[in-house]
């Protein structure tokens, strides 16, 4: 009856839900559009349309490529995962930057994902390296798109 009076915890929720959402259903596109690619690709390709569609005044002049890069960043840890792990987690990690006031309901959760990892300092600067050769190796195929159809 009073749907109107939502609180604002409320309203949050909803859009953490639809965020986790959102970045699955970009993670299934990108996945069924260029299959057989690492988990590092699907994952920053989902932050990159993310992004795109939901900051356009930020991002409009710029093409995944670039997109695809920046999402690396925040891709790369989560990628460390296994599917569907990976994507729940980078969904978790969305909502922390949009920075919902609601994000600590999803503490414990994003905790127990990113505690499969286990990796060294040795070992996170190697993937690095490996994920930049990856960047040069697939920029290609996203320049000059706009979209994922």
């Amino acid at each position: 009856m009073f749907g109107f009076l939502k609180s604002k915890k409320a309203k949050e929720r909803e859009e953490a839900k639809a965020i986790i959402a959102e970045m699955n259903g970009y993670y299934d596109v990108v996945k069924g559009k260029f299959p057989k690619k690492k988990e590092i690709f699907y994952l920053a390709l989902s932050w990159a349309l993310f992004a795109k569609n939901n900051y356009p005044e930020k991002y409009q002049n710029s093409d995944l490529a670039r997109m695809f890069f920046l999402g690396m960043g925040d891709a790369a840890l989560h990628a460390r995962l296994s599917p569907p792990d990976s994507i729940n987690a980078m969904a978790i990690y969305m909502i922390h930057k949009v920075h919902l006031d609601i994000e600590t309901e999803y503490t414990a959760e994003y905790e127990r994902l990113i505690s499969q990892i286990d990796m060294s300092p040795e070992q996170a600067e190697k993937a690095g390296k490996e994920n930049f050769e990856y960047f040069q190796e697939v920029k290609g195929e996203l320049e000059g798109l706009s979209s994922v159809q």
